[in-house]
Parts: structure tokens; sequence; C-alpha cells
């Protein structure tokens, strides 16, 4: 993840509406720039014209031919630099399936079990400016 001066920018991937609208203003009420898909197919496209994403928020169980896993595995191939995290109502994925670094979210979630989800990760990429920048 380079060093950006402006907030961090945040995709979220989720076909619930609610779900995906809960995640938006979570990360809005914490000065993050967002954007939204709602399938994987639609991540790629966003991931097209935005080279600035710094994290990728994605529920697992979504339709199309590609789940969040199989998109959490497209994006690190294709984005290396951008910070992954998984999120599902139903059982924790085995790790061996999860990407490398990637993290995992149960849903229901609260906005500061997400927050600090995201201040960690975003501390261990060694970029306080970045860290500081959600807290």
């Amino acid at each position: 993840m380079s060093f950006h001066t402006h907030p961090p920018v945040v995709l979220v991937v989720d076909d619930e509406v609610f779900a995906r609208l809960f995640a938006v203003q979570i990360f809005l009420d914490q000065g993050f720039t967002v954007l939204e898909a709602i399938d994987a197919e639609e991540c790629l496209d966003v991931l097209d014209r935005n080279d600035d994403v710094d994290l990728l928020f994605t529920d697992i169980g979504m339709p199309g031919a590609m789940d969040g896993l199989a998109l959490m595995d497209r994006v690190r191939a294709l984005h290396p630099a951008i910070a992954l995290v998984a999120t599902s109502g139903k059982a924790p994925p085995a790790a061996d399936w999860m990407c490398e670094d990637s993290r995992f979210l149960a849903k229901p979630y609260t906005a500061h079990a997400l927050m600090s989800l995201v201040r960690e990760i975003l501390a261990d990429r060694h970029d306080p400016a970045r860290a500081r920048a959600v807290a």
C-alpha cells in the first residue's frame, strides 16, 4: 500500500443492500472514501477505473461466477497492495481458503469491531500515517 495524502479508499462489495449500506456508512463516518459494488464482476470493473483503493471489504456469499473468496484471490493477483477483509454471516472459512494476509470479520459486526480490525490492518501495513487517518 502506498502513502496517500487523501483519506483511505475502501471498496465495499455486498449483494445485500442493507448490509452494504451499513458498512458504507461506517466507513464514511470514519472519513474513508468509499466505493461500492454489488458483486465480483462490478468490483473488478470498479478496480479497473480506480487505482487508489487501499482496502477491499467483501461478503463471501455472493451470486455470480465468483464468490468473495475467489474475488479476494483475483484482487490479490491483480492488486497485491490492496488489504483484504472478508465477511459472512456463516461459519468462518478455513484459514487455507483465505488469501495470505487477509482477514475475516463475522456478521453481524459492530462499527467498533470493523474499525478496530481496519485500524489493525492499516497499522500492520507499516504506514503510521494511514493508521492515524482512521483513528
